[in-house]
């Protein structure tokens, strides 16, 4: 009787958590530090209604070693020097005191953004640059 009931109890408990278990296997591949464009509101039913979505705003976000780099002279005049290559703004932040450190870089639609990608790539400490994209509001 009682392998009857574990049965019945394990289909049930499939029909239960099969969801929160496909969530987390979407959730893997989620990047929190890509923010979703103008495609994912499309896709999750934002875009209904004859409304025309605002053009996307692409920036570059760079992984610093160390928040201790956003004093270090090298760094801060490589920031400023990408002012040179079409930069219209940077910012450094740090996500919480222990957490990666990120600079920022927004640049102009006429940029040549492989010449500044190498740029942002060639200041010291930087990890990782990534081009990531958001929606202007």
């Amino acid at each position: 009787m009682l392998l009857g009931w574990s049965l019945v109890a394990a289909v049930l408990g499939i029909i239960f958590f099969l969801p929160a278990a496909v969530l987390l296997l979407i959730a893997a591949f989620a990047d929190s530090g890509n923010r979703p464009g103008a495609w994912v509101v499309l896709g999750g039913g934002g875009g209904g209604g004859g409304d025309t979505l605002p053009p996307p705003n692409t920036f570059y976000r760079a992984t610093v070693d160390s928040p201790n780099r956003f004093s270090d002279a090298k760094f801060t005049g490589g920031v400023q020097k990408l002012k040179e290559y079409e930069a219209t703004y940077t910012y450094t932040y740090t996500m919480n005191w222990r957490g990666p450190s990120y600079l920022t870089v927004d640049y102009r639609a006429a940029a040549s953004t492989s010449w500044l990608k190498w740029r942002i790539q060639n200041l010291p400490g930087v990890t990782e640059v990534r081009l990531c994209t958001a929606l202007r509001s």
